[in-house]
Formats: structure tokens, sequence, C-alpha cells
């Protein structure tokens, strides 16, 4: 049991909070019971757990990690909640190639975490194979994005710091349609939507979009209509339609 908030490893823990930490060692923290069941689950190269020791009755943890139990001033110092539940772990950085592409999410310098956080979890829901992200984006680490994706982040594969000139250019030699999402683009409700065999789409930042080099390699372009008085849609909220309307609709 550690009960001293300045205890050094707890200290070096609570850095991760940090990117520039999380950077350096290639570790990041994620919180509540439903979020380290996922990563159990889902096979993450979880390093160690913190937790007060009441959460051992919620949670089953296999014997090949190693356990720290801490009390509330010491979860508290590692937390990045107001009101954690009790639990933090040190998960390891992978990357993971996805097994299969025929459907992949672009995204180009989304700066808000819980907006990419929710994309990459409607993402999985609506059957995308992997997120592509640019060097850009907010950080996929990030307390609020790791949050927002609802354990998402542990089912599809998310590629950071990409370079999207090169990325694109390679989807479209590899026959790919490269659907981008633009104000000037196709009413998405004009015509009968048809997936393509192989689909990459293409979302930009929040406030000024996708970057003008980046269009060059798009095959089509597309829009939502607004037919109210909002001036635009929440990105997170358009992905959702677009990736649902592009989504294996037999």
């Amino acid at each position: 049991m550690i009960n001293s908030r300045n205890n050094l490893e707890i200290i070096e823990v609570s850095k991760l909070k940090q990117k520039k930490h999380r950077d350096l060692t290639g570790n990041y923290l994620i919180e509540g019971i439903k979020l380290v069941k996922e990563a159990l689950n889902n096979n993450a190269d979880i390093l160690k757990i913190y937790l007060i020791p009441s959460i051992l009755k919620k949670i089953e943890i296999p014997a090949s990690i190693k356990i720290v139990e801490v009390n509330e001033k010491v979860l508290n110092k590692i937390s990045s909640q107001k009101n954690p539940e009790g639990i933090v772990a040190v998960v390891k950085k992978n990357d993971v190639l996805p097994n299969r592409s025929s459907k992949i999410l672009v995204l180009d310098n989304i700066q808000n975490p819980g907006n990419l956080g929710t994309i990459i979890r409607t993402a999985d829901a609506a059957g995308f194979d992997s997120v592509y992200c640019s060097s850009n984006c907010v950080d996929l680490y990030n307390d609020k994005t790791i949050r927002a994706t609802m354990g998402s982040l542990f089912h599809i594969p998310v590629l950071i710091n990409q370079d999207l000139s090169i990325v694109l250019k390679d989807l479209k030699n590899k026959s790919f349609e490269v659907i981008a999402t633009v104000l000037d683009g196709e009413d998405l409700y004009l015509n009968r939507v048809i997936v393509p065999e192989k689909l990459a789409l293409l979302f930009g930042n929040e406030s000024h979009g996708i970057r003008n080099d980046l269009l060059d390699y798009c095959t089509k372009k597309i829009k939502l209509p607004i037919f109210g008085k909002a001036e635009s849609l929440n990105v997170s909220v358009a992905a959702g339609i677009f990736m649902y309307a592009y989504s294996d609709q037999k």
C-alpha cells in the first residue's frame, strides 16, 4: 500500500498526465472500471494498475498484471478527474496496423479532444477498419480523448502523427475512393449513396476544414445540407452522419 503523495513512483506516474512525459516514456493513463476492463478484454499492454482496495471487488485482474494498492489521496494525485472511480492503469502505446483496409477514416487537424474521441467511437460503431490522424491532431492519449472513445480506442486501430499527403496518395494508388467533406461539395441527399469497395472519408479542422493541399488527392467532395439557421454542424456529429451513410448498407 502506498500512502504518500510524495512517493517517487507516484510522482513519476502523475507526470503521465502531461503530453511531454507520455511522449518521452511511450506510456499513458486510463481511468475507471469500464476503460480498464475494455483494455484487459482487448489485450492492451497494461504495465501496472493503481487502485484503492475496495475496487478489487468490482474487477477481475489477471495475476500477470502488477497491482499497487493506494489510498484515496494518492489515487487523486495520479487521476485527472475530479471524482475518480478509484482505479488508474499505466498502458504502453502500441502501433497496431489494421488487419484489413476497406473502410478508412482520415482526420486532418482535429483539435478538440472530445471531438476526436467521439469520432473514433463512432468509427468503431459504424464498422470502419481504422482511423488515420494527422500530426497536428490533438493528442490521442489526452485524458479527455480517451474517455470520449468509451473504450473504442482498444477496438479499432488509430494511427497517429501521419503525413496525410503520403497516406492519401497511397490510398488513391490502391484504388480507394477518397471522399472529402467540404462546404462546396455535392449534397449527400441529392443522390443515392453508393458505398465503394474501398473507401476513405476525410474530415478537417473544426474551424478551417480540410487543408487545400489535401483536397488534390480526393476523388469526390460531399457536404451535408443545412435546413435551419445553424451555421454548421459539430465535426463529430457530421462525421457520424457521413460514416453511417457510407457504412455497409446490406
